[in-house]
């Protein structure tokens, strides 16, 4: 018998969702469940109503369905696509039964207990598929898991999760593992082919960060040169620490990558934006940059359509003359064999890579 299965019954893996088709209901359903999460957005529920069901879903879907469109597969959206090939996988590296759930849409969290708890499985390792922690992603899914613990289960369920993985050598190795593959590369002795690259991360609201995860030192820019206890859980000091990992791997010089983040809404979102820093790059000369976005653990809407569609048109357009997206780590070997070694309990720092 494997050692693992005397500890664990199962492994939960948990992503965030995407719509089940690419239609304006599918959509519409998705976002309503989303935006109505007081982690996603955090502000009074009489607005958030009136923001999600009076400016959100009546024109959102119409505008984002030809985006969704132009990235699904015959297999589905990508990011479930992308999470269940990494679930299968990990589940033949572990030997253990692997259960896959989406924050928001289907396979739903609820649906995911109910198939564990008709097979008895208790002692869960639960896989929180986001490398950097935040409100609205790590926050959410543990207090969903609690609520339906208590509510459906009767606190049978047993948790130990896997999280804020943003700066393991095993993670950050299996982003830079990328970069060499679309380099065609296998080691950082060669030149870095492009000028520049671009770390891109997806942006929140700053009311997420500072007080709202009692951080001491936040100044909303200065905090996030370094991580310490005082901010450790702070998205973007979290993201720096990612983007700093990476770099010094490709034995990157400090005029040859930047961090932006990604997929603003409105405005008071964490800055500096990626489509201001695309442009920017432009400005200065740097018209061959490559992009990585290793907030994300699966290719998705974000990366596939905004990335690697929407923004390489416009800096293209801009005067840039290539944008290179680097897909994210997916179900790479490198990966799973990670995160299998995380699931087994083992000391980061002996994780083989």
């Amino acid at each position: 018998m494997n050692p693992i299965m005397k500890k664990y019954d199962a492994v939960l893996v948990v992503n965030l969702g995407s719509p089940d088709s690419p239609t304006i209901p599918s959509i519409q359903n998705y976002l309503k469940e989303f935006l109505s999460d007081p982690y996603v957005l955090k502000m009074p529920s009489f607005f958030r109503y009136l923001l999600v069901h009076g400016l959100i879903l009546p024109f959102r879907p119409k505008k984002t369905v030809h985006a969704y469109q132009q990235i699904w597969t015959p297999a589905g959206a990508p990011l479930k696509v992308n999470t269940f090939r990494f679930a299968k996988k990990l589940s033949e590296k572990t030997q253990l039964p692997v259960e896959v759930a989406m924050r928001y849409g289907s396979p739903s969290i609820e649906e995911a207990l109910k198939n564990l708890a008709a097979k008895k499985l208790f002692r869960l390792k639960v896989v929180l598929m986001y490398p950097q922690y935040a409100l609205s992603t790590t926050l959410t899914a543990h207090k969903k898991l609690e609520q339906l613990n208590s509510q459906q289960h009767q606190n049978q369920f047993q948790f130990q999760f896997i999280q804020d993985f943003h700066s393991e050598e095993g993670f950050i190795q299996s982003v830079v593992e990328k970069v060499y593959e679309v380099q065609n590369q296998k080691t950082s002795t060669q030149p870095f082919p492009w000028q520049h690259l671009l770390i891109s991360f997806h942006g929140l609201p700053w009311n997420h960060l500072g007080k709202a995860i009692q951080s001491s030192v936040c100044k909303n820019i200065q905090c996030c040169d370094t991580l310490s206890a005082s901010n450790q859980k702070c998205y973007r000091a979290q993201c720096y620490s990612t983007a700093r990992k990476i770099a010094a791997i490709l034995n990157l010089k400090p005029s040859e990558w930047s961090i932006g983040f990604q997929s603003r809404l409105t405005r008071g979102w964490i800055e500096p934006f990626t489509d201001v820093i695309t442009q920017e790059l432009i400005q200065r000369g740097i018209k061959n940059i490559a992009v990585i976005c290793p907030s994300f653990t699966a290719d998705c809407l974000e990366t596939l359509e905004e990335i690697q569609i929407r923004e390489k048109e416009a800096f293209l357009k801009a005067g840039g003359k290539s944008l290179t997206y680097i897909p994210c780590v997916n179900d790479s070997d490198m990966f799973v064999n990670f995160v299998s070694h995380l699931i087994e309990n083992k000391n980061p720092s002996q994780i083989p890579t």
